[in-house]
């Protein structure tokens, strides 16, 4: 290959300033050596390591740079890299001299195969027990793959798709190649480049950082894998054990779902109901990933005898995956990350389903592949309570469907209408797409991530009701560990990512839109059209109460009738939490209770 083209000198925002960065790094300063460079060119680090005192040794197949190189004084020779004897010629140049370090600046992508190449680098870095530090151009630029998803590859006479290469590189293809010849990366400095040679021309809109279009693809390039901005890849590699490349194995059957249940071993008998209705599926196409979150010994113990109770087959497809640490979403990053099925849903421990719940999502998903399948779930409240000292759950109210019968993404804006236990969501969108659930948020973590994979997928709707979510009035849950106020920041914040991108609008939705726009203040047309939302009027009722003087008269008494039947008052947080038919009936217990009959007196002496 012709070297004249890259006549480059030595830049401090340059890739040959990473590359001498990982060289000081990591040579070792005990024993003096010199450093080797393939495919050295006309030099561009030889001039910076002779400031520091550090020898050379240049080796190109173009006579024309070597040449030039030993103008300037520099030890340099032509060597055939792609030559079958070329570790003999290396060794013959090298003498007796020791090397600290062997490096090679964009040359492995010109060698055809590269691997013999490599082969050598690894057997002289054993020899000298030297450090490797390469360069390699990334194929896997931004600019290349929105380029290319155009229509466009051209090649050009140097760069990325510089017209003499023969070889190109992923993160993923180096790395094979490299462990093939038994080199181990160690470190890395990339270069990086927003706007990389590709970066034309330059009115493509894909390309702009200004248009919705260019925004979306960098934003989506980016949550799938951390090398769209990298030029080229400088890596530090020390060699170690050939890592032979396997030949693609044949797929193994993935079950159709991974359930992930997330539990913290406090909820014995709950976890143990949802078990058995897992045991009860009329489809066993699912494994089941138990992330245990922040448990103790004694917790632990508890969920593993909770496994072992359950029935055979349903036991062999159980996993127990603990995580310490984080807050809600970290055990679900974690489940996600650990799920092989084609779909992953989630069930938390005190969630129930029905047999036909993994049924429902495989007709779905006949029909809309790769879409979220989503079907429906009734609502109702329980308690806890002992039946002759034996924990127990009951239900004591009635079933209701307040969510939406069918998904809206604009009505998904403003409040979540899907349980999480009723959709079931691609593998793809976590482990290919790189959408992963936002751990800075305390709460909303689910209707945060629903929104980001809806937009981009799509969803389909089953009429079906397959789940029961469980509210727990008297008891604590997260509607209660976090106050109104916390709930209303992450709320706000998911606003915020939002509005911060172009979302991608499922077909349909901008129907939706249209009759938004068309009443006179949307505002208020959002109000009215949500029958989930509570009633101003009620809530400020609801408050009024539980701030009066004359019901902070009555809290004693309150107190102990709460002790004598178990329950537990209302807090201003459940209110907040509680949707209109829920506010409204809050509201007449309040002014119906005997606290609030028998305070009276007060209220009338105020006036």
């Amino acid at each position: 290959m012709s070297r004249a083209r890259y006549d480059t000198s030595f830049g401090v925002n340059t890739v040959h300033a990473n590359v001498l960065r990982l060289v000081g790094r990591y040579a070792d300063p005990s024993r003096p050596g010199l450093v080797l460079d393939l495919a050295a060119g006309y030099g561009a680090i030889a001039a910076e390591l002779d400031r520091e005192g550090i020898g050379y040794v240049g080796v190109d197949i173009e006579s024309r740079s070597v040449e030039t190189l030993r103008d300037q004084g520099v030890e340099a020779h032509t060597v055939d890299l792609s030559a079958d004897d070329v570790l003999d010629s290396l060794r013959r140049i090298l003498g007796s001299r020791r090397v600290a370090a062997i490096t090679m600046l964009d040359g492995l992508e010109h060698l055809s195969p590269p691997h013999g190449m490599l082969d050598v680098i690894a057997e002289l870095a054993r020899e000298h027990n030297a450090i490797v530090v390469l360069s390699v151009p990334n194929v896997t630029h931004h600019d290349l793959g929105v380029k290319l998803a155009f229509g466009r590859w051209d090649y050009t006479p140097t760069g990325l798709l510089d017209e003499t290469h023969v070889k190109f590189f992923s993160e993923a293809e180096l790395t094979a190649s490299l462990e093939a010849a038994g080199l181990h990366r160690v470190a890395r400095d990339d270069f990086v480049l927003y706007r990389s040679d590709q970066h034309f021309p330059s009115d493509h809109p894909a390309l702009s950082a200004s248009t919705s279009l260019g925004k979306f693809l960098r934003r989506r390039r980016d949550a799938a894998e951390p090398n769209g901005s990298v030029n080229q890849f400088v890596w530090a590699c020390v060699p170690g054990p050939v890592v032979e490349r396997q030949a693609p194995a044949p797929e193994v059957p993935a079950p159709f779902v991974s359930v992930i249940v997330r539990t913290q071993g406090r909820r014995e008998r709950e976890l143990g109901e949802a078990l058995t209705c897992l045991a009860s599926q009329t489809s066993a196409d699912f494994e089941v990933l138990i992330v245990a979150h922040d448990v103790n010994e004694g917790q632990r113990a508890i969920i593993d005898r909770v496994v072992d109770e359950c029935p055979s087959d349903l036991r062999s497809r159980c996993r127990v995956i603990p995580v310490d640490g984080g807050n809600r979403a970290r055990p679900l990053n974690v489940g996600f990350g650990a799920a092989v099925g084609e779909y992953v849903v989630v069930l938390d421990d005190d969630d129930l389903v029905f047999a036909h719940w993994i049924e429902v999502f495989g007709g779905l998903r006949r029909k809309h592949d790769g879409k979220l399948l989503r079907s429906r779930a009734s609502v109702q409240e329980s308690e806890r309570l002992a039946v002759r000292d034996a924990p127990g759950t009951r239900g004591v109210g009635t079933h209701q469907t307040p969510h939406e019968r069918e998904f809206s993404f604009v009505t998904h804006l403003y409040a979540n209408q899907t349980p999480f236990m009723t959709v079931a969501f691609p593998r793809g969108v976590f482990h290919d797409l790189g959408e992963r659930f936002d751990e800075t948020l305390t709460t909303t973590e689910d209707w945060d991530y629903l929104l980001r994979a809806a937009s981009l997928l799509g969803v389909a709707d089953s009429p079906e009701i397959t789940a029961v979510y469980r509210r727990w009035p008297r008891e604590d849950s997260s509607a209660t560990e976090h106050d109104a106020d916390e709930w209303r920041l992450n709320m706000f914040e998911v606003f915020r990512k939002l509005d911060s991108q172009p979302v991608l609008l499922p077909a349909g939705e901008t129907r939706a839109i249209r009759h938004l726009a068309q009443r006179p203040v949307a505002a208020a047309a959002i109000d009215r059209s949500d029958p989930f939302e509570p009633s101003r009027e009620d809530l400020v009722r609801a408050l009024a109460i539980l701030e009066s003087n004359s019901w902070r008269i009555t809290a004693l008494g309150r107190r102990f009738m709460t002790a004598v039947r178990r329950g537990a008052p209302v807090t201003a947080t459940q209110l907040a939490m509680m949707n209109s038919d829920e506010l409204r009936g809050a509201v007449q217990s309040l002014e119906g209770s005997r606290s609030w009959r028998y305070a009276r007196v007060f209220r009338r002496g105020r006036r």
